[in-house]
């Protein structure tokens, strides 16, 4: 069972459901109802032998009610997708836009993939630069080193190649050290992303990586799903409620701060422009708020926002690439120099050694 859910795991990501929402779109905006089109592709699955196929049969018996209960669309895949996109595809089916609905999730889809793609290949880059940093160290302490005491005993090394010597020295406790700080960090992040609230979270999010990295993208993946359920029309209080069930604890005190707005009195857009987001996403956020389309000026927001956070964190991780670079440059040249002072030790003014 286990190795079924970890193939179907792998068969059934971003690519794979993005396909499948805009295939029974289609099929449902032609006229094929929702339970037929599933069926087709259940029986395309199977002779493909796709791992894709228990998705489809879960899906067929939780939508006949096999179970006791006839689930929505949504409903029955939400045990295979992400929360949100099960919710999408429920809210074009409450609004009797099923096809809808599922272009929605496609969205949805597309766009956490392509967040977390571009997260992921600017992250491999910069510990690849972070491993050589490292790497280089413990090579320095184990090679350079020995044969720098070859050319000069220790104790006539000068200044620079004796700080040199004292880091190779002790090049494995600071490796340790720099991965194990490295690897408290990524636990703790793991650890309190979903839950962690209260005005040092805040502060986080702003100024401490990896937390303000989080912070934009999340809140800009957010914005992207509430802006797909309010075209769908889906009320506010109900888009907050929906995403609160699937929510941890950091979303859910954004979104309580949005609900004591609401109950104030406050429009949809003033609700909404909670710290979560940054100043210039806020001050649009409560202009659209103002007009009459909101949900249109939202979605259409959504998307800029979207980019706009994927090109800020690009350019974050390019300062991390670039100061990784430097001190890797600077340890080579930093061992280089450390050579030469050697080698006027070793050859001094006459030219014969000491």
């Amino acid at each position: 069972m286990n190795l079924q859910r970890i193939q179907v795991g792998m068969a059934f990501g971003p690519k794979a459901r993005s396909e499948f929402y805009e295939i029974l779109a289609n099929f449902i905006a032609d006229g094929m109802p929702a339970h037929s089109a599933i069926g087709e592709l259940h029986r395309q699955f199977a002779i493909e032998k796709n791992p894709i196929v228990h998705v489809t049969e879960a899906v067929m018996r939780a939508m006949a009610g096999q179970s006791g209960k006839s689930l929505t669309p949504g409903q029955a895949l939400a045990p295979f997708v992400p929360a949100v996109e099960a919710m999408a595809i429920d809210s074009g089916a409450d609004s009797g836009k099923l096809a809808d609905g599922f272009l929605m999730a496609k969205r949805l889809c597309e766009t956490q993939a392509e967040t977390r793609a571009v997260i992921a290949g600017e992250v491999i880059y910069p510990l690849f630069l972070l491993a050589m940093f490292l790497g280089f160290f413990i090579f320095v302490g184990e090679v350079m080193l020995p044969v720098m005491a070859d050319l000069v005993p220790r104790e006539k090394w000068p200044p620079q190649a004796q700080i040199l010597g004292w880091l190779g020295d002790n090049s494995k406790l600071i490796v340790a050290v720099l991965t194990t700080g490295l690897l408290l960090l990524t636990a703790v992040y793991f650890q309190t992303k979903d839950n962690w609230t209260g005005s040092v979270r805040s502060f986080c999010d702003k100024y401490v990586f990896p937390w303000n990295v989080a912070c934009s993208v999340n809140s800009a993946l957010l914005l992207s799903a509430i802006a797909i359920m309010l075209r769908a029309g889906v009320p506010f209080n109900g888009i907050l409620d929906k995403l609160g069930r699937t929510s941890g604890a950091w979303l859910n005190y954004h979104f309580a701060l949005m609900r004591a707005r609401m109950r104030r009195g406050s429009r949809e857009g003033d609700a909404l422009a909670v710290d979560l987001y940054d100043k210039e996403t806020r001050w649009q956020i409560q202009l659209y708020g103002k007009v009459h389309n909101f949900a249109d000026g939202i979605d259409r927001l959504s998307v800029r926002v979207v980019k706009r956070v994927l090109a800020r964190v690009k350019v974050q991780f390019a300062v991390i690439r670039f100061g990784l670079m430097v001190g890797v440059a600077g340890m080579i040249v930093w061992v280089y120099w450390a050579f030469l002072g050697l080698s006027l030790a070793v050859r001094p003014m006459g030219g014969r050694p000491m």
